[in-house]
């Protein structure tokens, strides 16, 4: 049971009744009814009651309801049978109400009463039989007694009601020529007599069916507006979906949809925002290598062609390591001055965080002793008996 105390089917178990296991626990389709084996259409349990599968299996909706889950009712806006009075489509069964002189038959069509004909059933048989269904009223049951031709219907040159060209049936009712390129179905030539509209078209205040706006043709299907920012718009688009593109975007790919999706780690609305990581080179960058950096790290600098390069000396991924001469004063080093010694020479030593030489030597090495002699040198190269050029007289150098 759920926080409100219903049953509710458990962790992989789906369907009205729970018997259908899936792995899938993520978000159906909205024309899904009684849930899903999978995110798309084709993997409903069943369908919601405005939907029905197709001839692939995949959840539709069915005439006149749109939106992703079917909910949207489209409204029809073509021209009603003439036996109507008010309409949801185009055909018979599809009156709202019966004109006068006509009532539903078994199967919920209007039809013209008994001795009334006629496309609308206003006209009486005044011979109250049966009238040729290509008549208006008649004198007679052949097509040649007719008072008038039904519509889609004229005399030929021996004065029978004989369908026109495209039209056919007993009552010339039913089109049988080319539809409007702006319907999906048509019960006759124009616009106005569309089942419904055809893709990107829809029902004008005049109950045309025309093109939405930013498509154009005769057919609605060449796209004029703003492509989706997914789409190349150098190589243009189809419609304003990001499944509409013709190519997508730099950092972006199709994915098994058919959509324009972001590369991983891009991001924004035309994937120009880079959210990974940067190039060992860079400090902040706008994309994954040496190419996109906002500036270099330190001992690195931007070459001719933008790329950060490390400086003369350094090496390593990220410039952080000395290749070249270390300062005469260094005991190895990360750098080239005295203060990127690993650690002084003999006689110096950190003084204001560099090697300097101590008190009486000097030198690039600090090994040139400049200081007083030991009492028994005469000369000296430092400052201790050891450090005796040459011994006063009465001393001599140890061994």
């Amino acid at each position: 049971m759920d926080h409100y105390g219903a049953c509710v089917c458990n962790e992989h178990w789906t369907g009205e009744d729970c018997t259908i296991q899936t792995d899938y626990t993520g978000q159906c389709a909205g024309s899904c009814y009684g849930g899903c084996t999978g995110p798309s259409a084709k993997d409903c349990v069943a369908c919601v009651q405005t939907a029905s599968k197709d001839i692939f299996g995949a959840c539709v909706c069915n005439l006149f309801y749109d939106g992703e889950d079917c909910s949207i009712s489209k409204e029809y806006r073509g021209l009603c049978n003439a036996k109507c009075q008010g309409c949801t489509g185009p055909y018979t069964s599809d009156c709202i109400a019966c004109m006068p002189h006509a009532s539903r038959d078994a199967y919920g069509n209007c039809v013209c009463d008994p001795f009334w004909t006629g496309a609308d059933c206003s006209y009486s048989v005044s011979n109250r039989g049966t009238c040729d269904a290509k008549c208006m009223g008649c004198t007679g049951p052949t097509s040649v007694d007719c008072l008038q031709c039904v519509p889609n219907a004229s005399r030929d040159m021996y004065g029978k009601c004989i369908c026109d060209p495209y039209w056919g049936d007993e009552d010339c009712s039913s089109f049988v020529g080319t539809c409007h390129p702006a319907c999906n179905g048509c019960t006759g030539p124009t616009s106005a007599h569309c089942v419904e509209c055809a893709a990107n078209a829809e029902w004008n205040d005049f109950g045309l069916c025309a093109c939405q706006s930013s498509w154009t043709n005769d057919d609605c299907s060449e796209f004029k507006g703003v492509c989706n920012a997914l789409c190349d718009r150098s190589k243009g688009c189809n419609g304003p979906l990001a499944c509409d593109c013709v190519s997508c975007v730099s950092n972006s790919h199709l994915n098994f949809q058919g959509f324009c999706e972001c590369d991983n780690f891009w991001t924004g609305e035309s994937c120009t925002v880079y959210v990974g990581k940067c190039d060992d080179s860079c400090n902040g960058c706008w994309g994954p290598s040496d190419l996109h950096c906002d500036s270099c790290v330190q001992h690195a600098h931007f070459d001719l062609y933008g790329r950060c390069i490390c400086d003369h000396d350094w090496t390593g991924e990220d410039c952080d390591h000395y290749v070249g001469s270390c300062d005469a004063a260094c005991q190895g080093c990360n750098g080239s001055t005295a203060a990127d010694c690993d650690a002084c020479v003999e006689n110096a030593d950190w003084v204001n965080g560099h090697c300097q030489c101590n008190a009486y030597w000097d030198g690039p090495t600090c090994d040139n002793y400049v200081g007083p002699c030991h009492t028994r040198c005469v000369s000296c190269f430092g400052p201790t008996d050891k450090s005796c050029h040459e011994c006063i007289p009465h001393s001599e150098l140890s061994e």
